[in-house]
């Protein structure tokens, strides 16, 4: 994360919506579709990802305290990493539900087996996320991101597979 003027701040912080804020809000407006009542969890992700953001530009100048913004800049792309994992596994249980009612057992037990595949490989990235540093923490919650869209697209596909759009 290396900015050197406010507008090269912006720009960064644009960088960041657009990678992980934009594909979450997707994904949420999807969930409101099927009806998610329960916001209390996503509306908390997004609290602490922008109170995080609003410290990182609290202390005045962002210029001369870059270091310190910097953390809070990846605290804010960390929070936005889990409220993304968060749009997806919920996606995830919902698409899961309408697709295991709509068919046979045998093929629901055989999806829901390699789903439990990627998610095993999925909860180390979130283990290894636990303790690290900022940018070490990013890298491994972005991992994290590319599973969990692995998981739902193979729900996804297997809705498509038997006409459950």
């Amino acid at each position: 994360m290396c900015f050197t003027d406010h507008q090269g701040f912006f720009k960064l912080v644009r960088g960041i919506n657009e990678k992980y804020m934009k594909p979450a809000d997707e994904n949420y407006k999807f969930l409101e579709e099927y009806g998610e009542k329960n916001v209390t969890k996503f509306v908390q992700e997004l609290k602490n990802a922008y109170e995080q953001l609003i410290k990182a530009i609290e202390p005045g100048d962002i210029l001369s305290n870059k270091k310190k913004v910097k953390a809070r800049l990846n605290k804010y792309t960390n929070d936005l990493q889990k409220f993304l994992i968060l749009t997806y596994h919920n996606l995830i249980e919902v698409r899961g539900k309408d697709l295991y009612e709509n068919i046979h057992e045998d093929e629901a037990t055989m999806i829901k087996a390699k789903i439990e595949l990627e998610r095993a490989e999925l909860s180390k990235f979130v283990k290894l996320s636990k303790g690290r540093k900022n940018q070490e923490k990013t890298d491994t919650l972005d991992t994290a991101i590319k599973y969990s869209k692995n998981i739902y697209d193979l729900v996804e596909t297997s809705c498509a597979k038997h006409h459950l759009l």
